[in-house]
């Protein structure tokens, strides 16, 4: 969120924390396509136009244009548990199809796999576009009282940083 509106330095960014573990290409790739699209929904963005503005990004790359037509149709690669693109697949695809946040995260954990790196980054998503307002009470009240309230400063502290 904090280079949200430095797209330059938002893809520099991804590149380099991804790169700590996951220094493939295509992980950097996915990395910089969620990181972007959760940019881009924070922004205010609809689904269409957000994902219309990743194509835009990512056209003249055939790989990530590849990755992100399966991407956004919810082609997994069998076999391949943890596999980035497999992640970033159901996490998009579950939140494209979905009308609220739960429904997005309950989609990315029905896809079976690696569920819960595919809910936080499909939660990710789902919390740009809806907000915080819309993650269900009953999942808030299952965090310590402490660490919840840390979460939301600390969101809300990043947030503001991103608006100077």
């Amino acid at each position: 969120l904090y280079f949200r509106r430095d797209f330059d330095k938002l893809d520099r960014s991804a590149e380099e924390i991804s790169s700590i573990t996951h220094a493939h290409r295509e992980c950097v790739l996915a990395c910089q396509m969620a990181s972007r699209l959760t940019a881009l929904l924070a922004d205010g963005f609809s689904k269409d136009d957000s994902l219309e503005l990743l194509y835009q990004r990512f056209r003249t790359d055939s790989i990530a244009e590849d990755k992100l037509n399966r991407a956004t149709r919810g082609e997994v690669y069998p076999g391949k548990i943890g596999y980035v693109f497999n992640t970033f697949g159901i996490a998009l695809n579950s939140f494209l199809r979905a009308e609220t946040f739960e429904d997005t995260v309950i989609w990315a954990i029905h896809f079976g796999g690696d569920t819960d790196t595919q809910a936080t980054v499909a939660g990710a998503f789902a919390g740009a576009f809806w907000g915080i307002e819309q993650i269900p009470k009953k999942w808030k009240q299952k965090l310590n009282p402490v660490s919840g309230e840390e979460i939301e400063q600390k969101a809300e502290k990043l947030y503001k940083l991103s608006m100077v």
